[in-house]
């Protein structure tokens, strides 16, 4: 095959590929603050894999989700129930996240919107968690701030 047409069908399928991309980015945030997501998180709690959970933590963190007061409210009180329902998968959850996102996740924890949350009960429960982790200390260490506040 001449050398220009290799040229030439790479280059169409990197545009493809480009294009594809595109598309996706595009539509992908239409739904992504969507709070049948919510729904679907609060209805799957106990069961939810490492994937799932990261998902969850990356929309908590996501700057256009935080805009959303409705679905931002009740993301924040998912976020507590997991940490009551899987401890442990959604600290590991949490290695898979980027710094900001990681940063942003953490700051929730510290501002719970739902001020029944038994906050002292959360950190004992941690505490007793048999599972050496950094993000363990990082969690409780917020949970310590709501509960000052408190």
């Amino acid at each position: 095959m001449p050398r220009h047409l290799i040229t030439a069908f790479v280059f169409a399928i990197m545009l493809f590929s480009l294009n594809s991309q595109v598309l996706y980015a595009i539509s992908f945030p239409n739904n992504y603050c969507d709070i049948d997501l919510l729904l679907d998180i609060q209805d799957d709690m106990g069961i939810l894999d490492q994937e799932d959970l990261a998902d969850f933590l990356n929309m908590v963190a996501n700057r256009d989700c935080k805009k959303n007061v409705e679905f931002s409210e009740f993301a924040n009180g998912l976020l507590f129930q997991l940490l009551v329902a899987q401890p442990a998968d959604l600290l590991q959850a949490m290695h898979k996240l980027d710094k900001a996102s990681l940063n942003s996740v953490l700051k929730e924890y510290a501002d719970p919107v739902d001020d029944s949350i038994e906050l002292q009960l959360l950190i004992d429960t941690l505490r007793q968690l048999q599972l050496k982790d950094e993000y363990k200390q990082l969690v409780i260490a917020q949970l310590e701030k709501a509960f000052a506040k408190y």
